[in-house]
């Protein structure tokens, strides 16, 4: 995402015509966790889209944490994490070419 800033401990929203991104950035603890789960609630009040929850920038996830993301699971989102030798893994097979598809067209909020 050039020409923007580098994101911070915080969580960050992208948003492009087919896909909503919750962008996790640092830990996950339980101020976070209730950022999460308020902008969860908005987002999902915005209309039918791909929704992703990027935790590829996390920090360490507390157990409200994990709650956290299981009820976003639970309600259809998907999520980006980076596996252990550091390429990204994907909860839905086609997330790779969506990413590379509207990459370039994220809005930094």
């Amino acid at each position: 995402m050039s020409g923007y800033p580098a994101p911070t401990s915080g969580i960050y929203i992208h948003d492009a015509s087919q896909c909503l991104r919750i962008q996790v950035c640092g830990p996950l603890g339980d101020d976070s966790v209730r950022e999460l789960l308020q902008i969860w609630e908005t987002a999902r009040s915005i209309g039918p889209k791909l929704h992703l929850l990027d935790l590829r920038a996390a920090g360490p996830v507390s157990t409200n944490g994990r709650q956290a993301i299981q009820i976003l699971r639970a309600a259809g989102v998907s999520l980006l994490w980076p596996d252990q030798e550091g390429r990204f893994e994907h909860t839905n097979p086609f997330l790779a070419a969506l990413q590379a598809l509207f990459a370039g067209n994220l809005r930094y909020l």
